[in-house]
């Protein structure tokens, strides 16, 4: 069997400084999972509204961190933009290459983070361990073999 693979930590991701910078300027929430030593970092609607986007706030969409150790045990994707921001020149959203592309259904929904921790699999949305959706998530998942 292979070696498992060796996460990263929160701030071998995201300088230290950095980090603490933006949960001190509301740019970022740090949420603790209310059972395990585990926090959820997501993107305020201030740092939406404000166009706050760089390294941390990009990354901090639904990241969940081992508060003891500091590995990264969840790393959805990255903050991405509509179209029309590509187009305005916004420094965070470079512009789109031009090649062939597919264009599907927009349906809106919610982030789903799922992730291994402790023996088992859980659930969180982009903002919370206890939202109505990370906990339908949850429940759909216990009630299953997996």
């Amino acid at each position: 069997m292979g070696q498992s693979q060796a996460y990263p930590t929160l701030h071998d991701l995201l300088p230290r400084q950095e980090l603490a910078a933006a949960i001190d300027a509301g740019y970022v929430t740090r949420k603790p999972h209310p059972e395990l030593p585990l926090s959820l970092y997501t993107y305020t609607r201030t740092a939406q509204y404000e166009h706050v986007w760089n390294q941390v706030t990009m990354r901090c969409r639904g990241l969940v961190a081992d508060d003891a150790t500091g590995a990264i045990v969840a790393l959805p994707l990255p903050k991405f933009f509509n179209v029309g921001e590509h187009e305005a020149g916004r420094p965070y959203a470079p512009a789109l290459p031009d090649e062939p592309f597919e264009v599907y259904d927009k349906v809106d929904g919610s982030l789903a983070v799922v992730f291994h921790y402790a023996g088992g699999w859980r659930v969180a949305s982009k903002g919370s361990f206890i939202s109505t959706q990370a906990t339908w998530g949850q429940r759909h998942l216990d009630g299953r073999d997996t």
